[in-house]
Formats: C-alpha cells, structure tokens, sequence
C-alpha cells in the first residue's frame, strides 16, 4: 500500500505551483491592483497604534487632512484635527 500516489503529489505540485504564480502576479502588479482597488475613496486609515488593552490612536486621511481618533470602551471617541493643532509646549518644543 503506498502512502502517496503519484496523482496525489502531481494534485499538491499543481496546487503549490499556481500559489506561487499569483504571489509573483501580486508582487510584481499589487501597486496598480492597490491603486484600482482605491480609487475613488476619500477616506484611508494611515496607521493605528494600541495605547492600553482597551484604548486606541488611529491616523485617517480624509480630503488630504489628517485626523487623529482616540478610542475607548469606556469613553466617547475623540477627533482631533492634525493641522490645526497648537505647537507643542515643554523641553521637546525647544529640541
């Protein structure tokens, strides 16, 4: 009794083989892919950074600005607009 028959591993290399060729389609045009699947969208989150077991920062980019969200499950969300923010005040304003 054999363990594997030659269909089987002819079945895996085909499988293995066509995995491969789409990761290549997808390394060589994902730009272009990514650029049509965006098109047309106003809004993108840029980054999203965990700040405890239940709070979050997001970055988005809405029209060209740049919001920061502060999440909570305890608390209302916060939106602050990034351009309009005062300049920082302290030591690390002077560096």
């Amino acid at each position: 009794m054999d363990i594997l028959r030659p269909e089987q591993i002819i079945t895996v290399a085909a499988f293995l083989g066509l995995l491969l060729l789409a990761a290549a389609l997808l390394r060589t045009k994902g730009g272009a892919l990514k650029s049509r699947l965006t098109a047309g969208r106003r809004m993108d989150v840029t980054e999203v950074a965990s700040l405890g077991p239940s709070d979050r920062a997001v970055l988005l980019r809405i029209d060209g600005r740049e919001f920061l969200v502060l999440t909570s499950k305890r608390g209302t969300p916060q939106a602050l607009p990034l351009g309009d923010m005062p300049a920082p005040r302290g030591p690390e304003a002077t560096a």
